[in-house]
This record gives structure tokens, C-alpha cells and sequence, in this order.
């Protein structure tokens, strides 16, 4: 009986069928690599238009979010075309963020978020421009980054002073109660220019007790009076006025 022949014994069928099979190989190869670029693409594309969306808006604080994915998904890429493109679009958008931090864009955010008591969201955008700086001045060419410090100092500083802001605005929001005074400390003590350039809201308050202070004086209630004129010298201390009707006061009450 004839051995059927599985194997083709001549060498050049041997050579046609192992050329066919690499041929198919690398089909195949090729085809799962440019699924994987594919894939991977598509997930730039995601991260890429969430680090936009963030841009456009006002709150810039999911954009720390945003960067800090596109960085791990580009630690995580195999495919060269996907991380080429993440590389010039994450160029793009630092250069445009760059440009917002030099902007009046998060002052202005951060403003109107402090003007609705929405100081956790304040605080929250502070963190954020800071920490954005700092990734920016490691991110960006020696240059930019340098150009940038310098063109966002102004904002910068006002972040690193926003618990100033922060209690200045609460200030303005209490009716002259005992905690408008200790915010009132907390600013002179700790942010002396915010007081500074905001000096009349001060000067205002503690005219207004100074002037409540001589009208209980006036009708007999001298606790009352003394303690209105004690917020008067503690608000506004450079007014000799205010500090000799206070130490006036004190000392009768005191039998001096």
C-alpha cells in the first residue's frame, strides 16, 4: 500500500510553503499592530478632548485631573504613533495652559467663587493653579518656563494668599460680631498687604462702631460702649481718637 505523503519531499515546495506561512505571519502581525495603534489612538483622542473641555472653561481645577491622566496613559503606550501624538498634543495644550495661568481667567474665577461662599471651591482652584505652575515649570522648555514664572507671579501670589481673601470676604459677610473681629486679626497678622488695600472696608466697620460706642455711651450703657469701642481701635488702630475714648472709658469703669 502507497504512504500517502504529507510533507512535500522537493526543496523548493518547502521554501514556497515556509515564505507563504511568514508572509501570513506577518499579515497577522501587521493587523494586531494596527488594532493596537488603533486602540490606543482612540484613547488619546479621549484624554486629549477632556484636557479641551477643562481649557475652555472658567474652573480650571479638572485640569489637573485631565493632565495627570494624559501622563499616566502615556507611561502606559506601546504604540509609537499614540504616544507621537499625545506628545505634540500634550505640547499644545501646556502652551495654552501657560497662557491661562498669565491670564485674569482664574483670578476671576476664584473671585466669584470666594463672593458666593463657595471657599471649597476657591481653595480648591488655589491648589490646582499651584500645583499646574509647578508641573508647567518642569513640563515647558527652560525658557517658558522661566517666561512664565515671571508672567504669573501676580496670580500666583494671589492663590498663596487666598485663605486672606477668603476670611476678608467673611469679614464683609458678618454684622460686626465677635468672629468679624478675629478674622479681622487674622488678615492684619498673617496678610498685611490684603489689609492694606483693603483698608477702607476696615476703616468703615470701625467708624460705625466708634460711632455706636459714643451713642451707648450717650444713653448710659457703658459695657455696651466699651466693647464697641474696643472693636473701633482693634479694626482700625491707627485712630488716636478711637483709642483715647476706649482707654477713657476703661479706666472709669475701672475707678481709675
Amino acid at each position: 500500500m502507497q504512504h500517502l505523503r504529507l510533507w512535500p519531499s522537493q526543496p523548493r515546495q518547502v521554501a514556497r510553503i515556509v515564505l507563504t506561512l511568514g508572509a501570513i505571519a506577518l499579515s497577522i502581525g501587521a493587523t494586531v499592530r494596527v488594532a493596537l495603534d488603533f486602540a490606543e489612538l482612540r484613547q488619546v483622542d479621549a484624554v486629549v478632548r477632556r484636557l479641551d473641555t477643562a481649557l475652555t472653561g472658567d474652573d480650571l481645577t479638572p485640569i489637573g485631573d485631565a493632565l495627570r491622566q494624559a501622563n499616566q496613559l502615556r507611561d502606559r503606550l506601546t504604540s509609537q504613533a499614540a504616544k507621537q501624538t499625545l506628545g505634540v498634543q500634550l505640547a499644545q495644550e501646556q502652551r495654552e495652559l501657560a497662557f491661562e495661568l498669565q491670564s485674569a481667567v482664574p483670578i476671576d474665577a476664584a473671585k466669584q467663587f470666594i463672593e458666593e461662599r463657595q471657599y471649597a471651591r476657591a481653595r480648591r482652584l488655589g491648589q490646582t493653579v499651584q500645583w499646574l505652575a509647578n508641573y508647567l515649570s518642569t513640563a515647558l522648555e527652560a525658557d517658558e518656563a522661566v517666561q512664565l514664572q515671571l508672567d504669573s507671579s501676580s496670580n500666583l501670589r494671589f492663590f498663596e494668599e487666598i485663605e486672606g481673601w477668603i476670611a476678608l470676604r467673611r469679614f464683609r459677610a458678618s454684622p460686626g460680631n465677635r468672629t468679624s473681629e478675629l478674622e479681622a486679626q487674622f488678615i492684619r497678622a498673617n496678610y498685611p498687604a490684603i489689609y492694606a488695600e483693603n483698608i477702607e472696608v476696615f476703616q468703615g466697620r470701625a467708624q460705625q462702631k466708634f460711632t455706636n460706642g459714643l451713642r451707648l455711651l450717650e444713653s448710659g450703657d457703658l459695657q455696651g460702649a466699651l466693647q464697641s469701642l474696643e472693636v473701633a481701635v482693634l479694626l482700625d488702630p491707627s485712630q488716636p481718637e478711637y483709642r483715647q475714648r476706649y482707654e477713657e472709658l476703661k479706666d472709669r469703669l475701672n475707678g481709675s
